[in-house]
This record gives C-alpha cells, structure tokens and sequence, in this order.
C-alpha cells in the first residue's frame, strides 16, 4: 500500500549492508522475484542473479523480502490474480 514510492522507501528504511562484506568492499547487485498473491501476501522469494561470492546480500535481500506488509495485489479485468514482480537490489559503497 502507497505504491512504489513507499516500497523503495520501506527497502531504503530496512535494508542493512551486511558489515563484513562492507568492509571488504563487496558491491553490486542482486535480483530477487517473488509472487505477490491475490490477498497481498509476498510468497516464493527467489534470487534470479547475485553478487559473486556473497550469499549474505542474498540473505539480506530475502530477509527485506520476507518481512514487506501487504502488497495491493494486481489486477486483471476487475478480477486480483496472483503477479511475478522481480526487483533490483544495489549494494553500493559511498
């Protein structure tokens, strides 16, 4: 609920750089896809790509998955059906 702008900003709010790859340097970025089902719950969490090497921004990334709220679900004529969405998840060093 509150559309993209609150989802960015609830991943920007709750996302935390695992600290051991921070201090190493690891950067880039990890695709997840999951389903945003009929009712707005977010189900099969899956990484598509990953960051060599660094199963903890995976790890990170399902866990910010996994904790969202609801979801408005999609649409299809009036009718909530079940969605794919897979979205970028960027670990960048300031």
């Amino acid at each position: 609920k509150g559309g993209m702008d609150a989802m960015f900003k609830y991943i920007q709010t709750n996302l935390e750089y695992p600290k051991y790859k921070k201090d190493k340097g690891i950067q880039g970025n990890v695709y997840v896809r999951f389903v945003v089902e009929k009712d707005g719950r977010i189900t099969r969490p899956e990484i598509m790509k990953s960051v060599d090497g660094s199963k903890n921004l995976d790890k990170e990334v399902l866990r910010i998955i996994n904790s969202m709220p609801l979801w408005s679900p999609g649409e299809n004529n009036g009718t909530k059906v079940s969605v794919y969405m897979t979205l970028p998840f960027q670990f960048k060093l300031k």
